[in-house]
């Protein structure tokens, strides 16, 4: 079963505005979405520390790498993405992704790196993207989505007139 596991990148501002629901209703909504959500224990220990895993709890499940090849490919990911108490919560991810199948939803430029190296990642505006291609979501519903995530500090890009549809268009995401 193709999982989606998010990185706190993710989560985080979703968390801090209140629209975590939103989000994952609005990833499985996606057509041939994954319909379970995960994450890992050290992302835990990171929106703990950021005082938002209360409101992740109840969304997500949460594993551990404890395989052999969970661990090798552990090992792996830290060498690529290290950098700090932040980037092992990526790298987590990034092992369970890569040995068990999962689609990475990540919200920084780690997400390039994962993707580089063979994995499905994918960032919140992509789902918003998706929903709005999928007519699960309106642009107004993802622009006032993004307004959100923007006023708890989300550094997400600037749309010209017309938000995320036109941003997504002129990019080439949406025909």
């Amino acid at each position: 079963m193709t999982t989606w596991i998010w990185d706190a990148s993710a989560l985080h501002h979703a968390a801090a505005a209140d629209r975590l629901d939103v989000l994952l209703d609005t990833a499985k909504g996606i057509p041939d979405a994954p319909t379970r959500s995960l994450t890992t224990s050290l992302v835990v220990e990171e929106l703990t520390r950021n005082g938002l895993w209360h409101i992740c709890a109840p969304h997500l499940q949460v594993v551990d790498l404890e395989t052999f090849e969970e661990l090798q490919a552990l090992g792996r990911w830290l060498a690529l993405v290290s950098s700090g108490l932040w980037s092992r919560g990526e790298a987590t991810v990034f092992a369970w992704a890569e040995v068990n199948g999962g689609i990475v939803v990540i919200d920084d430029d780690a997400r390039r790196v994962a993707q580089r190296h063979g994995l499905t990642a994918h960032g919140t505006l992509w789902i918003l993207v998706e929903a709005i291609r999928a007519n699960s979501l309106s642009s107004a519903g993802a622009d006032a989505f993004v307004q959100a995530l923007r006023a708890t500090g989300a550094r997400l890009p600037v749309f010209p007139a017309g938000g995320i549809e036109a941003w997504a268009r002129q990019l080439g995401l949406l025909a």
